[in-house]
């Protein structure tokens, strides 16, 4: 027999995987020259396609990324670059922070440059509006983006005029090829709530959901994925297998912030200095100093409210 599960245990059954994919416009490659089945795989190949790509007076972009909204996530977007450089953000047990070590700040300057350098992503103010670059990417204003899996389908349900591409997000010079292309990594659940009056037909709407043709149609319908790395939902949508292929460099945040509860804090000090970076208000390296501060003083602040006065004398 199994223990009973406290009141405060939660148990769910996975089900979907989101994941992060580099998708491109392949008509736009064409006429820019571009080899439409070659995207960028470095970071270097971003800034060199992306100045072919962009072409302001038309609206024109070659990487779509705002410092605020992106297609979709720009959070989950933006919090791999330091990974993708072979930086990282904490210790085991999250006591230090490690942001203005110099593989986080070259990640840093690199998404600078992007906007305020060459100049190839709309720019930095237009990124601040909620759906704006969506909206230039569907219109077939965009060259190309690495967003979460659902972004794709949320572009294929605009039945767009161009061709479409899939494939792994450039490599940063991160030596571990999995973290040169880490991207967002997400679970989503089935579950039945202890306080739910119907836990039969609950069950049997998880069991329907989790079976092969109605998980097919949720992948097709939102681009998520299945959990099963053993199966594949394509059937033949080179779309879809490019996106399954992808998934192995997703990348869950306990893997590189464990759960505490400060993370989220530290997080958006994080990504208020990459905003100011874009921006143009502050360095890479400035932004990526303070940021750590701020992250090292919310640490300290959480320890004082936790600490035992009769344990730590």
């Amino acid at each position: 027999m199994y223990p009973a599960p406290s009141t405060a245990t939660l148990y769910g059954m996975p089900w979907v995987f989101a994941g992060n994919s580099l998708i491109w416009n392949k008509d736009l490659f064409e006429q820019a020259g571009l080899d439409p089945e070659a995207p960028p795989d470095t970071w270097d190949q971003v800034i060199q396609y992306g100045l072919k790509l962009t072409k302001p007076d038309e609206q024109q972009y070659g990487l779509m990324i705002g410092p605020k909204t992106a297609l979709e996530f720009h959070g989950w977007n933006t919090v791999f670059w330091p990974l993708n450089a072979g930086g990282r953000y904490t210790n085991d047990d999250f006591s230090e922070i490690y942001l203005d070590e110099k593989e986080s700040v070259y990640a840093a300057g690199v998404y600078g440059d992007l906007f305020n350098k060459y100049k190839i992503t709309p720019p930095a103010e237009m990124g601040t509006v909620t759906g704006q670059l969506m909206s230039l990417f569907t219109a077939g204003k965009g060259g190309f983006a690495w967003e979460v899996n659902t972004a794709l389908a949320t572009i294929m349900d605009t039945k767009p005029s161009f061709r479409i591409g899939v494939g792994p997000k450039p490599a940063g010079p991160a030596t571990d090829p999995i973290r040169a292309r880490a991207g967002y990594g997400s679970v989503g659940y089935l579950a039945i709530s202890k306080a739910s009056t119907s836990k039969p037909e609950a069950w049997a709407a998880l069991k329907y959901l989790a079976e092969p043709e109605p998980l097919k149609a949720w992948v097709k319908l939102l681009g998520w994925q299945s959990v099963r790395y053993d199966t594949s939902f394509a059937e033949g949508d080179p779309l879809i297998q490019a996106v399954e292929t992808n998934i192995k460099y997703s990348t869950m945040v306990n893997e590189y912030m464990p759960d505490k509860p400060y993370r989220a804090d530290v997080m958006n000090a994080f990504l208020s200095g990459y905003d100011a970076i874009a921006l143009g208000q502050k360095s890479a390296q400035d932004a990526m100093i303070e940021a750590s501060q701020q992250a090292r003083d919310l640490i300290a602040a959480r320890k004082r409210l936790t600490r035992d006065p009769a344990r730590d004398g």
